[in-house]
């Protein structure tokens, strides 16, 4: 062998030998770690105009279970790595007004968060990007993380969250599908204090007898108005009466709005009752007039689940319109739920009987009980059966309020003195409405 020939085979061995300790180094003077990158865009398509892009450092993901609904969520498992627990990406907005985004991130008692408002980009998108991070101690048990994007629409709210739970050691299982949002989803807008009073010459009765579960959210702002522009006032359960009677009066145009976990009920003075579940929103409007009486009690539902009771008798013989997004219910002396979401409107007649017209078409269905027909973009579907029975046992406590109920209308005005003031400036009010 040549002296050349030779001098190549040292520098042969010699480049593996370094390429071999180049590999093995990192592993023998670092301590191990199940730190690394994961991410993904949710969902795929963007929801209601929402999408979240993120990217996970410092925690292995083991489990994924995703939810659909009016809140929609991605809910991650997994093991928490070493060092930093970090949490970057995504959010852009191209429907509806705007979006409330936030982010946060948590291990043992830190916490790094990231909060900003994306106006809608239609027909494209506007878009966020947030980095946050938190040190993983040694010894630390668990961290967490959660994006969640608030989308504000003329139908109301929708809901898009990414959240993450990871435990030391072996992966955890992943949380409940339940959105982190349950516990009290925020306002889409300020808080204030107080709601303005209501003025019985211009504004039909309607109140507020119950609030269960979690707060209600009001506001008395010009449904024109974005509801991240609104001023809410926060009405909570068994605190809400302090108006009349355990009572909280209702103005025209007013925005009632029930998030997760809550439910409230409402009369009006006509002996009508309506209860909102949760995740709904209702709107009062100007009830019809003949005389000095106000005879139709009016609202809109923009959103979410209702159950509707008008009494028989008098009362109940008179002519009610509840309006929906995309068609009217007209009502004679009937009980009746609807449930609006953002691609239909469904009419489920418990007793009675109601008309169900689409505002784009000349077309109206009657419904009697058992009945029920869903308006869309496209019409009015065929009439169908359902169950009473059962759609009532999801009502239950509404139907236990209409058994025990025993309650009479509020007094609004106070002294007789009031009473007579507010019946003689409706008078004049009603006398010049025909001039």
């Amino acid at each position: 062998m040549t002296e050349k020939d030779l001098l190549r085979k040292r520098v042969h061995t010699m480049a593996v030998v370094i390429l071999c300790l180049a590999t093995m180094l990192p592993t023998v003077i670092l301590p191990s770690s199940k730190v690394m990158a994961e991410g993904g865009t949710f969902p795929d398509e963007p929801f209601n105009g929402m999408q979240i892009n993120y990217d996970i450092s410092g925690a292995t993901v083991t489990d994924t279970n995703d939810e659909w609904g009016f809140t929609t969520t991605r809910n991650l498992g997994g093991t928490l790595g070493t060092g930093q627990l970090t949490i970057s990406g995504s959010a852009k907005m191209g429907n509806g007004y705007d979006a409330d985004v936030s982010a946060t991130v948590s291990c043992s008692g830190n916490t790094d968060q990231f909060t900003t408002n994306i106006p809608s980009g239609f027909p494209g998108f506007n878009e966020e990007s947030f980095t946050i991070s938190v040190p993983i101690p040694s010894g630390a048990t668990g961290g967490s993380f959660s994006i969640s994007m608030t989308g504000h629409y003329n139908a109301g709210d929708r809901g898009l969250v990414v959240s993450g739970t990871f435990g030391a050691g072996s992966g955890t299982s992943v949380p409940s599908s339940t959105s982190p949002q349950t516990a009290e989803d925020p306002p889409p807008g300020p808080l204030v204090d107080d709601l303005p009073a209501v003025d019985f010459t211009k504004s039909g009765v309607m109140y507020i007898t119950k609030v269960e579960g979690n707060p209600i959210y009001i506001s008395a702002d010009s449904p024109s108005l974005p509801p991240s522009q609104r001023n809410w006032v926060k009405i909570m359960p068994g605190e809400y009466s302090t108006k009349a009677n355990n009572s909280l009066f209702i103005g025209e145009h007013w925005t009632v709005r029930t998030p997760s976990g809550s439910e409230t009920v409402m009369r009006t003075n006509t002996g009508a009752l309506y209860r909102q579940k949760e995740r709904s929103w209702f709107e009062t409007l100007p009830p019809t007039r003949d005389s000095l009486t106000f005879l139709e009690a009016a609202g809109r539902v923009i959103e979410g689940a209702a159950n509707f009771y008008f009494p028989r008798g008098e009362a109940g013989a008179k002519k009610y319109e509840i309006s929906l997004n995309r068609a009217i219910v007209g009502i004679k002396g009937t009980n009746f739920v609807v449930e609006v979401t953002e691609e239909s409107d469904t009419v489920k007649v418990i007793e009675g009987t109601v008309e169900l017209t689409a505002y784009d078409y000349d077309e109206t269905v009657t419904l009697e009980a058992g009945q029920q027909a869903t308006a869309t973009d496209d019409g009015i579907s065929e009439v169908s059966i359902f169950d009473v029975d059962e759609e009532k046992a999801g009502w239950q406590s509404f139907y236990e309020d209409l058994g025990d109920d025993d309650s009479s209308e509020p007094n609004p005005g106070g002294s007789w003195v009031d009473q007579f003031k507010n019946l003689w400036e409706s008078f004049i009010n009603w006398f010049r409405s025909l001039f």
